[in-house]
């Protein structure tokens, strides 16, 4: 692939698994692609980015991103972390961090509609935020919710008041406790984090549903609760999502949260996600 010629671009860090399906997906199917990961571009041997003009990425490799050959871009990057930079000190490396998320907010925001998710001033891949966050904003929007209290220290047990916990702070959690589900830790685990009190999983079964280009693509997800999931993904202005959602013994349905950025594991979605790339290519190249 010449870097002259139209492709799809897919940025994501290094251990991103679903990332690497759509990508192997792309090559299947003989489709013009590039999977470059996060470190590969902050490792760049040259970048040129003019805000208001043109911008070019010349990686490592050799290869090039720039307007004129990236056609659509999956971005799926949540993490900025120099690697030449991880040896200094807190301070430094904090501030490097800040420098790149900066540059490739900047960057990616120029690329305008091809970008699937566009980046957001706090985080790169689409607005992002904490369980909490999610539930008190579909809340105040008037849309149905999974019921839930707060909890702001004393001692839990599992189980007790009838419910599970999850935390505020979920990204510092999944981090600490390497992949262990946040809602299976004891609200004292992070002292002086405010915790959720979720129901118990016997009496609310939770579920969740992969969202592409306005479509829910689960056919398991009733569609009796599409139009809520869609006002949820509208206003978050995300183009690729996973809603998770639960329902009640009686029935009743209640969002819980979003995450930007679905495992897709299954290959409906990710089939989803192709078609969604392929037609925002085309819109901006005629040679793909």
């Amino acid at each position: 692939m010449s870097d002259d010629e139209p492709m799809i671009l897919v940025l994501a860090n290094s251990q991103d698994i679903g990332a690497l399906r759509v990508f192997s997906d792309l090559r299947k199917r003989k489709i013009p692609s590039r999977l470059v990961s996060t470190d590969e571009l902050l490792l760049a041997s040259n970048w040129s980015h003019d805000p208001t003009g043109d911008s070019l990425v010349i990686l490592g490799s050799g290869a090039s991103i720039a307007k004129e050959n990236a056609a659509a871009i999956l971005n799926r990057i949540t993490i900025v972390d120099p690697p030449h930079m991880r040896m200094a000190s807190e301070a430094d490396r904090l501030y490097a961090q800040c420098e790149f998320f900066a540059l490739i907010l900047s960057w990616l925001t120029q690329f305008g509609a091809r970008v699937h998710n566009k980046p957001h001033a706090a985080s790169l891949c689409g607005q992002q935020s904490s369980a909490l966050e999610d539930r008190l904003a579909m809340e105040c929007a008037g849309l149905p919710i999974e019921p839930f209290s707060i909890s702001t220290g004393g001692r839990f047990e599992f189980g007790s008041s009838g419910g599970q916990f999850a935390y505020y702070d979920s990204t510092r959690v999944d981090s600490a406790l390497s992949g262990i589900a946040v809602e299976r830790v004891p609200a004292t685990f992070l002292a002086g984090q405010p915790a959720i009190v979720i129901p118990d999983e016997r009496e609310w079964k939770r579920y969740s549903a992969t969202v592409v280009g306005g479509q829910v693509v689960d056919r398991n997800t009733p569609a009796a609760i599409h139009p809520l999931i869609m006002e949820v993904i509208r206003s978050r202005n995300l183009s690729i999502a996973e809603v998770f959602y639960t329902v009640s013994r009686t029935g009743e349905t209640g969002l819980c949260s979003i995450n930007p950025i679905p495992p897709l594991d299954q290959a409906a979605a990710r089939d989803a996600v192709i078609r969604l790339l392929l037609a925002t290519a085309r819109e901006h190249s005629s040679r793909l």
